[in-house]
């Protein structure tokens, strides 16, 4: 029996706005006023990223109504690359003499997690992944794994984030991984290569026990690692389907993680094309390309859910469930799938 679990809250840090849902280019998230949430000092001290995550995570506890939590797992693709780059540059200018410990410890990858025990005293269980792709899922199935356990936590906060910095993005752009501007539009049009980078803080509070706030249930998460094709692709989502005792057509909402990128969307086409009759929403619209993009998808399936009417399809504007496919440079396939019950 695969375990599920209950979403109880969510917040998202995002470049998702509802008023212009499909910008183009390099998506900023829509950073809130942190000042709530943090001192004067973290405010100074405290790098971007870390400060989303901080926000989102304190966000979340309290729409859950917690003033503490049992566990928390994040994942993150990259860390503060922020809090690198300003540790690397003081590196350099000081010659490797003297240098500051405190940018590099915020640039590492575990720092938000970190952060958050100490503010929110949390002694428990504390874990960070870096899996590329993978990472906020592999988040999320440690969150669902320590709820099964027979003295487990009954609360825990799960978090997916990760930034473009201007320094990431110029590499991006090297690396030939950008979109050029003159091709630029929504992802499920394109045929050209390279993708928009984006960026997001989204964390949730998963619980082993429905509550009357309950927003979703977590029924399964899977993953697939670089496929040679897509029928392999198309296999799981029909095997995930039949342990869910669903066909295609119990589908109320998919949400594809088209990247932009025509080659490493080939195998996703192909999917999609395999539900042709099931309302569809391509969620990197809205916030980019990132490892950890999933987690905004989730906050995306949630808000669905709760009744917003999908901007790009009318046809279901209120889902029961919502399967949600992506992937990651062609390497990294996920699939998470949601219901409202």
């Amino acid at each position: 029996m695969h375990p599920h679990a209950y979403i109880n809250s969510i917040h998202s840090i995002s470049p998702y706005a509802s008023d212009a849902p499909a910008r183009a280019g390099l998506l900023s998230a829509l950073e809130p006023a942190y000042a709530p949430v943090l001192n004067p000092a973290e405010l100074r001290r405290t790098p971007r990223l870390v400060k989303m995550g901080l926000y989102a995570a304190t966000r979340c506890l309290a729409d859950a109504g917690l003033d503490h939590i049992d566990a928390i797992t994040v994942g993150s693709g990259l860390g503060s690359f922020d809090g690198f780059e300003k540790f690397e540059t003081s590196l350099l200018a000081q010659a490797e003499d003297t240098v500051p410990p405190t940018p590099f410890i915020q640039s590492l990858d575990n720092a938000v997690a970190g952060q958050l025990a100490l503010k929110l005293q949390c002694h428990g269980y504390n874990m960070t992944y870096t899996h590329r792709g993978f990472s906020f899922e592999t988040a999320l199935l440690d969150g669902l794994l320590l709820l099964t356990e027979p003295d487990g936590p009954a609360d825990v906060l799960v978090g997916g984030l990760d930034e473009t910095t201007p320094t990431y993005a110029a590499l991006l752009h090297q690396a030939g991984h950008v979109k050029n501007p003159d091709k630029l539009g929504k992802v499920e049009h394109s045929r050209t290569p390279g993708v928009l980078p984006g960026e997001g803080a989204t964390f949730l509070v998963l619980s082993s026990a429905r509550r009357p706030g309950t927003l979703a249930t977590v029924r399964a998460v899977r993953t697939l690692f670089s496929p040679r094709t897509a029928l392999e692709v198309e296999q799981t989502v029909a095997a995930l389907l039949r342990e869910q005792h669903l066909t295609p057509a119990d589908l109320d909402l998919v949400l594809l993680g088209h990247s932009g990128d025509h080659a490493h969307d080939q195998k996703l086409r192909a999917v999609e094309a395999s539900l042709p009759d099931t309302p569809r929403e391509y969620f990197k619209n809205y916030c980019g390309e990132y490892h950890t993009a999933t987690a905004f998808a989730v906050w995306l399936a949630v808000r669905r859910f709760a009744g917003a009417a999908a901007e790009l399809s009318e046809r279901t504007p209120y889902p029961k469930n919502c399967l949600i496919i992506n992937q990651y440079r062609d390497a990294n396939y996920s699939f998470i799938f949601l219901t409202q019950d």
